[in-house]
C-alpha cells in the first residue's frame, strides 16, 4: 500500500496546478486527507466527475468529485514522459507487492 501513496505524491510533485475552472477531461484530481497529504488520484472526466478505482480489486467507475481535492496536469514532452515512466515503475512495484501478499 505504501507504493500507492508514493505514486500519488509523485504525481502531485510533477503535475502543474490547474484551477477548478480550467480543469479539462484527462487532468488529474488529487484527493487530500485532513493532514494535507495526497492519498488518492483520479482522472477528471469533466462536469464534476472523475474516473477512479476506489480500492484495489474494484473496477474503475465514474463518480462525482468528492472530498478535498486539487487539480493538476502533467506536462507533455520530456517531463511528462519521465513522470509516466516513474508511474509505470511504481505500478509494477504495486503489482509485485500484491503478488507477494
Amino acid at each position: 500500500m505504501k507504493f500507492r501513496f508514493a505514486a500519488a505524491a509523485f504525481l502531485l510533485f510533477v503535475a502543474a496546478f490547474v484551477a477548478l475552472g480550467a480543469a479539462q477531461p484527462g487532468d488529474l484530481v488529487f484527493f487530500h486527507a485532513s493532514g494535507g497529504h495526497v492519498y488518492h488520484v483520479a482522472i477528471y472526466a469533466g462536469h464534476g466527475m472523475v474516473w477512479h478505482s476506489p480500492y484495489p480489486g474494484k473496477h474503475v467507475e465514474k463518480v462525482h468529485v468528492f472530498g478535498r481535492v486539487t487539480y493538476g496536469r502533467v506536462p507533455s514532452g520530456a517531463a511528462g514522459e519521465a513522470a509516466a515512466s516513474r508511474v509505470a515503475d511504481l505500478t509494477a512495484a504495486i503489482a509485485q507487492e500484491r503478488a507477494a501478499s
